[in-house]
């Protein structure tokens, strides 16, 4: 009885029958499970929060287990039970830390826009996943859209909080006080001494300034990477695509003039977020 109500469940939501995932956090559950069962599956989240939010719907699924890696969101190595385990891990050298063929499943939430080698990356997926098994990725912003300097300056967190007098962040958390001084595509349009001069203008301190521009010029939290960049790796990894998906805002035809004159034509600057599903032969 158990097995014909996993099995049926699996069919509803791989015929897209069930309700769509209330977070964003278990958007990738919902999008996995339309391609497999996860009874007892292993599985891997990379860039997954000390929380372990992502994981649950996977566990409440019936999966084996679930280790979440970090990009650098995973500070404590522990087993939360024996089902559920943090491990710090490079994405580019997955390899290092597990063998090869060793999980079903693979995803990351808010991942695509970090990744400074998607081509790398992709090869140590199809490395640590098992034949037949399946990824997910996803991010938002990417670096060619409105908000893809993925600003990031904040005094409760990362590494400007003993250097900044407040929160500068690309969206505002219900938590936490934000703003975000930027105009949209200015990290593009802009040189460092014209954002340096728009921040001025708005009478922020000058090390906050600073903060602001080292974040968007010089961090290597963001891989500055257009959509066709992305899209090219993906496309062309070993593993078989199966499904993309973008997000789209509108671009002003003013602002797109602009965009195509200062970087060029052949960017999508419009596609704020991607996601891939992708499977290993």
């Amino acid at each position: 009885m158990i097995w014909i109500k996993s099995a049926v469940r699996h069919m509803a939501k791989k015929a897209g029958l069930l309700d769509a995932p209330k977070s964003h956090q278990a958007s990738a559950h919902w999008v996995l499970s339309r391609y497999v069962s996860m009874d007892c599956k292993t599985i891997l989240e990379i860039g997954g929060a000390q929380s372990g939010e992502a994981a649950r719907p996977f566990l409440a699924d019936g999966a084996a287990s679930v280790v979440i890696s970090g990009l650098d969101h995973v500070t404590e190595e522990k087993a939360v039970d024996q089902k559920l385990r943090f491990l710090r891990a490079n994405a580019l050298s997955l390899t290092d830390v597990f063998a090869p063929e060793s999980f079903d499943v693979i995803y990351g939430l808010s991942i695509v826009e970090h990744i400074p080698s998607p081509q790398v990356f992709l090869d140590e997926v199809h490395k640590v996943l098992k034949p037949g098994g399946v990824a997910y990725f996803e991010g938002n912003p990417l670096w060619s859209s409105a908000k893809g300097h993925h600003l990031w300056v904040a005094t409760w967190g990362g590494p400007y909080q003993h250097r900044t007098t407040a929160n500068y962040l690309f969206s505002s958390f219900p938590q936490k006080a934000s703003t975000n001084p930027l105009p949209d595509w200015s990290h593009l349009l802009m040189s460092q001494q014209q954002m340096a001069d728009h921040l001025g203008s708005k009478s922020l301190p000058q090390r906050d300034i600073d903060c602001i521009i080292d974040w968007v010029y010089r961090s290597d939290q963001v891989n500055r990477l257009s959509l066709s960049e992305i899209a090219k790796a993906y496309s062309n990894s070993k593993l078989v695509l199966l499904e993309a998906n973008t997000v789209r805002s509108k671009v002003p035809p003013d602002v797109e003039l602009s965009l195509r004159k200062h970087c060029g034509d052949g960017i999508d600057y419009g596609t704020r977020g991607i996601s891939y599903v992708l499977r290993k032969q």
